[in-house]
């Protein structure tokens, strides 16, 4: 094998490699996200997904207060005890940008909001 194609093959694996590295868990299956909820804030401030694609948040209630987890344009309402786990699946059906919020009574208006980023 000489030595030109033999540079063009390194090339061309090194780079399929960091193409399928940059894809993450964004891929064609969805993204994953690990969002963790603190008396009164989430530690995530942004969650981007693709539309139709389902969206899984490993949702952490580190607080001491019950939070919930709501998406109102995609009918996603699920609320957590004080240090309680939960996954919570669902599939954004268009693009654009929507509120994700905590509406335990002041949560809300103390800054327990994101912004879900749905891509066509």
């Amino acid at each position: 094998m000489n030595k030109k194609v033999l540079v063009v093959s390194v090339v061309v694996v090194v780079t399929s490699l960091l193409l399928a590295a940059c894809g993450g868990s964004s891929g064609g299956a969805g993204v994953t996200v690990t969002l963790k909820a603190q008396d009164i804030k989430f530690d995530l401030k942004e969650i981007k997904a693709k539309a139709n694609q389902p969206v899984v948040v490993n949702y952490v209630n580190e607080g001491t207060l019950e939070h919930n987890f709501i998406v109102k344009d995609f009918n996603v309402k699920e609320t957590i005890p004080a240090g309680g786990k939960k996954t919570i699946t669902f599939t954004p059906t268009k693009a654009g940008t929507f509120d994700f919020i905590c509406d335990v009574p002041g949560h809300t208006e103390a800054g327990m909001v994101g912004k879900l980023i749905v891509e066509p």
